[in-house]
């Protein structure tokens, strides 16, 4: 089960059921400005409890990532950083001193959509892998020929539903 498919509510953390992950407003209903970004990234990080903000990451789209590394402060200082070379990738600095990570499965920025996740994905989010691979040996199909299909098992579903917050574009 992919991690966009469940409940994203705004409620906190001790009053959350299981399987249902917190949001946070951006403060605006479609088009947040630079102050309402800067104002919601900050509270995103800082909702996120802090035994889960070591590996903690940005999750978002292309168009989202170009948004967001928009962002000026009123002495016109980004609030993405550059820490190594940008050639290697545009998501190649931190926002906020955390590392972004795009996935253009994610939504766009739009009202009442979701465009950004923050937290411990490893945590967050398990995937289970069985272990070994499967061989089927198949002499049927094509006579005279021996054909060999592989199978192997993996799933994925949510794991600790505070270790990952959503931003959300609305006012509340």
């Amino acid at each position: 089960r992919g991690l966009t498919t469940y409940p994203r509510v705004a409620t906190a953390d001790a009053t959350r059921g299981w399987g249902e992950m917190q949001y946070l407003p951006a403060g605006h209903a479609s088009a947040p400005t630079d102050d309402n970004w800067a104002k919601a990234l900050v509270k995103t990080v800082l909702t996120l409890h802090p035994r889960y903000r070591p590996g903690a990451a940005w999750l978002m789209n292309n168009a989202t990532l170009i948004r967001i590394r928009e962002i000026q402060d009123s002495n016109k200082r980004f609030m993405w950083s550059d820490h190594g070379n940008l050639s290697e990738s545009p998501e190649g600095g931190t926002l906020l001193g955390y590392p972004v990570h795009v996935d253009n499965n994610m939504d766009d920025i739009g009202t009442d959509l979701f465009p950004i996740a923050f937290g411990n994905f490893a945590q967050g989010y398990v995937i289970v892998d069985r272990h070994g691979i499967r061989i089927v040996r198949d002499e049927v199909s094509v006579k005279g020929t021996i054909l060999l299909d592989t199978y192997k098992r993996v799933g994925g579903g949510l794991g600790d539903s505070n270790a990952i917050k959503w931003l959300k574009v609305a006012t509340s």
